[in-house]
């Protein structure tokens, strides 16, 4: 618990401000997670974009580093939003998501602490919470 007050009181201290998508699953039903990724960034995108105008400011996007083959494609739609012939549609995202290695990049690695530590607790118990055979759920 210190760690995470910790970790909260340097994401205060620094205004940050960190985007997330959860995405359920049903139980009993396949799931096609090819769209996942793709779909999640642009969304995160969309997002911050409007964040970004709002603030009257600029910003980029790191993403945790997959694979090359899956990386390039994940961003292609932002990539082909922002550089189109029309105009920049993205205007305060000054480049197209860039990729790194959370065990490399301190701000992925609180990036990550904060998704396992809080928001999948969090999305857990808000969705799932009527799953008993759901053991990430607990009340405490």
């Amino acid at each position: 618990m210190e760690l995470l007050s910790s970790l909260l009181g340097i994401l205060e201290r620094h205004d940050t401000r960190l985007l997330a998508r959860v995405w359920i699953k049903e139980e009993g039903l396949a799931f096609n997670e090819s769209g996942v990724y793709p779909t999640s960034v642009g969304s995160l995108t969309e997002t911050f974009q409007a964040q970004l105008a709002h603030e009257h400011s600029r910003g980029m996007m790191v993403l945790d580093s997959r694979t090359k083959v899956k990386n390039a494609p994940d961003v292609h739609c932002v990539t082909t939003r922002k550089y189109r012939t029309g105009g920049d549609g993205l205007r305060g995202i000054i480049e197209s998501p860039v990729f790194g290695h959370s065990d490399t990049h301190t701000l992925l690695q609180l990036a990550d602490l904060v998704v396992s530590s809080l928001l999948f607790p969090i999305a857990c118990h808000a969705y799932l919470n009527d799953l008993t055979w759901n053991v990430h759920c607990d009340n405490a």
